[in-house]
């Protein structure tokens, strides 16, 4: 991995964290170390910053199909698990009847 020499350590640079951390990767602001992603002892991430995934697709489409349940209409088209629906631009449930927009996850 390369990056900016800062003092004896090289940035980005990546630290074995502290008591409520396993891993921190820090980069450098204005000469500051800078936290940029830490992945907790509870297995939760914290980025700093905006998050932008490149080359790997969720999966997730945008289904239509009028007054249908969002699980239907997710299981018909073969797009995976239903997540949400909309009647119009009304939120609803996914199995709600009157959805006619669906966001669907893993088709």
């Amino acid at each position: 991995m390369g990056g900016a020499i800062c003092g004896e350590r090289v940035l980005p640079y990546v630290s074995a964290g502290t008591a409520s951390s396993k891993l921190v990767l820090y980069s450098a602001s204005s000469g500051v170390d800078v936290p940029v992603l830490n992945l907790t002892i509870s297995q939760n991430t914290i980025a700093h910053g905006e998050v932008t995934s490149v080359g790997t697709d969720l999966g997730w489409t945008v289904q239509t199909e009028t007054n249908t349940a969002c699980t239907s209409t997710c299981a018909n088209r073969d797009a995976g698990a239903a997540v949400h629906g909309w009647n119009g631009i009304t939120p609803v449930n996914k199995t709600d009847a009157l959805a006619d927009t669906c966001l669907c996850a893993g088709g």
